[in-house]
C-alpha cells in the first residue's frame, strides 16, 4: 500500500476470499508482539479491510465487482491498483442503504414490543410523573427514544431522532466524529445525525410548532441515556442554550438499577460518564479557566446532582 493506493496481485476476488480465514494473523500482527511501525501496522490494516470490504461488496453488490474490474491494468494483468477514495466513494451509498434498512426493521421491532407489552404505556407513565416530580411546573421533553408522548403534562415533546409514529427514525454518528483539522470528511457528513435529521426537513420534525424553550429553564433533568459520545453535540447545545456556567438552571442526571447483581458497577459507570462528560463540555470553553472548574463551581452552588430512580414496574 502506497499513499491512498491498494495495489493488488493476481486475481483480486481469489485473493479476498483468502484474506478472510487468515484475518487472526493480521490481528496477531498489528496488536501483538510486532517489529512493524506505526505507519506499516496502519498500512497492514487497511490493506486487509480494503480485501474485506472488497470480498462482501462482490457478494452483495454484483456491479461493484464490474466497477473493480474496469480497474484491472491492462498492460499487466497481474497487478492492479484501486484507490481507497473509489471504494468509498462506492462504499459510502451503499452502507447508507443498509442503514436505512437497518432503521426500518428497527422500527418494526420496536412496534412489535410496544403491542406485546401490555403495561408499557402505564410504566412509562408511572416513571414520568417520578423523574418530573412536580407535574405543575410546565415541563419540555426531548426525547432519544421514538415513542410517543404519554402524559398530557408534557408542554413540549419531542422525537429528535424520528419517530415511530412518522416511520421515520434514524441512527447516526456525532457530528463532533467527523470533525479534522481539514473539515469535515465528505463520506462521513452523511451518517452524522446532523446530517440525518436534516434530511427529515419535510417530515414532522419541521412541522412541529412548539419548539424548544431554553429560557427561564430551572432545571435539566436527564434520565436513561449512557451519556455516550454519539450524542455529545446535543448536550453541549442544550447547555449552551441555558447558559450553563452563568447560569442558575440545576443539571439532574438521573439513572436506574437494571441489574440488582451489578449495582455498584452502575453506579460508578453512570457516575465517570458524568464526569467524562461535564469535562468535554468544559473544554469547549473559550475561557479554559472557567471549563477546567465548571463541575466544582456545579458542586459548590449545588446545582449537580446524581440521582437514583426507582421505576414503580409492573
Amino acid at each position: 500500500m502506497h499513499g491512498t493506493n491498494v495495489h493488488f496481485y493476481a486475481n483480486i476476488f481469489q485473493d479476498a476470499a483468502k484474506v478472510i480465514p487468515i484475518s487472526w494473523q493480521f490481528r496477531e500482527m498489528i496488536h501483538g508482539d510486532s517489529t512493524l511501525d506505526n505507519d506499516e501496522k496502519h498500512a497492514l490494516r487497511d490493506y486487509w479491510l480494503c480485501y474485506y470490504i472488497i470480498e462482501k461488496l462482490v457478494h452483495s453488490y454484483p456491479y461493484f465487482k464490474d466497477y473493480v474490474s474496469e480497474k484491472t491494468d491492462l498492460d499487466d494483468t497481474e497487478n492492479f491498483i484501486l484507490n481507497l477514495s473509489d471504494v468509498r466513494s462506492i462504499l459510502s451509498p451503499l452502507l447508507l442503504k443498509e442503514l436505512k434498512k437497518f432503521e426500518s426493521a428497527f422500527s418494526e421491532y420496536l412496534d412489535e414490543q410496544i403491542l406485546s407489552d401490555t403495561g408499557y404505556v402505564l410504566n412509562a407513565k408511572k416513571l414520568y410523573k417520578i423523574i418530573a416530580d412536580d407535574p405543575i411546573i410546565s415541563t419540555q421533553v426531548l426525547s432519544f427514544n421514538y415513542t410517543p408522548k404519554i402524559s398530557n403534562d408534557i408542554l413540549i415533546y419531542r422525537n429528535i431522532h424520528g419517530s415511530l409514529k412518522d416511520k421515520n427514525i434514524i441512527f447516526g454518528i456525532d457530528a463532533s466524529d467527523n470533525e479534522n483539522g481539514q473539515g469535515f470528511d465528505p463520506y462521513l457528513v452523511k451518517f452524522t445525525k446532523t446530517s440525518r435529521i436534516l434530511k427529515l426537513t419535510n417530515n414532522s420534525i419541521s412541522n412541529i410548532k412548539e419548539d424548544w424553550n431554553s429560557q427561564y429553564v430551572d432545571q435539566i433533568t436527564i434520565y436513561g441515556h449512557s451519556l455516550g459520545e454519539a450524542d455529545y453535540s446535543y448536550f453541549q447545545s442544550i447547555f449552551d442554550s441555558v447558559n450553563l456556567y452563568q447560569s442558575f438552571t440545576k443539571l439532574i442526571f438521573a439513572y436506574s438499577i437494571y441489574d440488582s447483581d451489578k449495582s455498584e458497577e452502575i453506579e460508578t459507570t453512570y457516575e465517570t460518564a458524568v464526569e467524562k462528560l461535564m469535562t468535554r463540555y468544559g473544554q469547549s470553553f473559550t475561557n479554559q479557566s472557567h471549563g477546567r472548574n465548571l463541575l466544582h463551581k456545579l458542586l459548590l452552588e449545588g446545582r449537580i446532582q446524581i440521582q437514583l430512580i426507582k421505576p414503580e414496574i409492573e
